[in-house]
């Protein structure tokens, strides 16, 4: 088989987050999912530019190509909150788009590109933009793909 990386890093989600950053560590988890493939990785906890949470934090996922290249693939952004003092995890917000949409993107000069899309939350409300950076691989790797494990 054939395998195609993909780097993603989530940047910031701007405006309309409304939990507080003091009593809360916020994380977001990418995940792929599709064929026979789920791959999932998390941030750490963000640091905040203003009142945006910011992770600047890379991630690489091996794709299969030809199930990508059949647009049977979703990327999954989630935000996540954890109360500090209550624990738990709470979803405050997802985005999935087919990954077939990165490739078509990327595919017309080949360049790291920058997307956003609006954060839905668990109820159904549009709140703000996640902002995240990816770029793939130039080139398709024989054979199977490397672990993907959280970094």
């Amino acid at each position: 088989m054939d395998y195609r990386t993909i780097d993603i890093t989530i940047v910031t989600w701007l405006k309309g987050l409304e939990l507080s950053r003091l009593f809360s560590k916020t994380r977001a988890v990418v995940s792929i999912v599709g064929g026979s493939l789920i791959s999932r990785q998390e941030t750490p906890a963000c640091t905040y530019k203003g009142n945006s949470p910011t992770w600047d934090y890379p991630m690489r996922f091996y794709l299969e190509d030809s199930v990508l290249q059949q647009n049977q693939l979703m990327v999954v952004l989630q935000i996540w909150c954890t109360p500090i003092f209550l624990g738990g995890n709470q979803l405050v917000g997802e985005v999935y788009f087919p990954a077939k949409s990165l490739l078509d993107n990327w595919t017309k000069d080949k360049q790291t590109k920058e997307g956003s899309h609006q954060v839905v939350t668990p109820s159904g409300k549009h709140r703000g933009c996640l902002v995240f950076k990816y770029d793939f691989g130039h080139d398709t790797i024989r054979g199977s793909a490397p672990n993907q494990e959280s970094r």
